[in-house]
């Protein structure tokens, strides 16, 4: 309780208000996404579920690096407002609507909005008043993890007054958001930055150059997005039938949300001293060993044990990446850099989504097992790999 207090006297009222405008963007997304899959799941036209799932997936990951690029170069404020007022509108437009394809269409806009916040929350949150990179990146995984685990539930809760009601709320929710930063956050001058081919605007070619030392770490991360989209489709069947049904399966994936609150709140100890790649690096590891546990002991108790650990791992290496991105990209690069980050990690997702079907590879106990050893594989070879290159540049 002491250290709560001493927390709260660490940041201005300004600061945390900030910070309840992060988290409560991040539980109405979720809560969208969850309000939508409920929606279309239930209507005549088969397609509309995989609509939803390639709004949310295609236009932010096709169009990241021009939205991180416009980021960067627009006041922060009409940034990160007016990400949340286009969200808004189009989250209504969402009730209101009929039409599937009009659906999809502003599911569509929505999920591209949700990814210029997250670069302009990016790049803004280390400047607000008692933060730095490292403690926004942990308070950011940290809410990020409380979102997770609450967002779920209540957007179940709230279908019951009705999706189209529950859509609205939403929306609300995020044009108080937009106003809110409106007042919140200062007026700042657009950056100061070059001038701009197609291909740095398009494919993020100059954030990513200043990405070197960030690319050694980008297998262990793409195999550790893969690798856990791949368990997030296979456990659903294997976990059921481990844990006897869909309570046992709950209980287990809210163990490993559990872990992921406690390793955020662990790396803002002022103990805490892993840096950023030894945190990447460890945490792949750590995720890894969890889900390949899960497939090689088919019991749920020691399971759910395994998640708690693989959860911890999982907000220590999020926060490492983060951490990677500051320390390697100039400032009035990390809106794009960030955003780029995010559509690979998204394509990954994809990826790990198709390969972790069951009976398209293997069944679900199997690619659970693959899932971790990839990730483990990976991890260990980027690791001693880095380490090698790091002596030889040491010598």
């Amino acid at each position: 309780m002491a250290r709560m207090h001493a927390f709260r006297r660490s940041m201005p009222p300004r600061t945390l208000a900030l910070l309840a405008l992060v988290a409560i963007g991040a539980f109405v997304d979720g809560a969208i996404l969850l309000l939508l899959l409920l929606s279309s799941s239930a209507q005549e036209a088969s397609w509309w579920v995989t609509g939803i799932v390639l709004a949310n997936l295609l236009p932010p990951v096709l169009l990241a690096p021009a939205l991180g690029w416009v980021v960067d170069r627009i006041p922060g404020r009409l940034a990160w407002a007016g990400g949340f007022g286009v969200s808004g509108a189009s989250t209504i437009g969402l009730a209101l609507v009929d039409a599937p394809a009009a659906s999809v269409a502003l599911a569509g806009v929505q999920a591209t909005c949700a990814v210029a916040v997250s670069a302009t929350q990016f790049k803004l949150l280390p400047a607000a008043p008692g933060l730095t990179e490292r403690r926004a990146a942990s308070l950011v995984v940290t809410l990020a993890a409380v979102a997770g685990i609450v967002a779920p539930p209540v957007a179940a809760l709230m279908s019951g007054i009705g999706i189209r009601a529950a859509l609205v709320v939403c929306g609300a929710l995020f044009v108080l958001c937009a106003v809110s930063v409106g007042l919140l956050v200062p007026g700042t001058g657009r950056a100061a930055v070059q001038r701009s081919s197609w291909h740095e605007i398009w494919l993020g070619t100059r954030s990513l150059g200043h990405m070197r030392s960030f690319a050694g770490f980008v297998p262990v991360m793409g195999a550790i997005v893969v690798a856990t989209s791949m368990e997030g489709v296979a456990g659903v069947f294997y976990l059921q039938d481990v844990a006897g049904g869909a309570v046992g399966y709950g209980l287990i994936l809210a163990a490993w949300a559990v872990g992921s609150l406690a390793g955020s709140s662990m790396t803002l100890l002022p103990g805490f001293r892993l840096g950023p790649g030894a945190s990447v690096l460890l945490g792949a590891i750590g995720i890894s060993a969890a889900l390949l546990f899960e497939g090689l002991v088919p019991i749920a108790v020691p399971i759910l044990l395994a998640f708690l650990v693989g959860g911890v791992a999982n907000s220590v290496h999020n926060i490492g990446v983060r951490n990677l991105v500051y320390d390697t990209v100039p400032e009035e690069l990390q809106g794009q850099a960030w955003a780029v980050v995010g559509a690979l990690f998204s394509s990954g997702a994809a990826l790990g989504n198709l390969l972790g079907t069951p009976g398209l590879l293997a069944q679900e106990r199997a690619l659970v097992i693959a899932s971790g050893a990839l990730g483990l594989g990976v991890a260990v070879v980027s690791a001693a790999v880095i380490a090698l290159l790091h002596r030889r540049r040491g010598g």
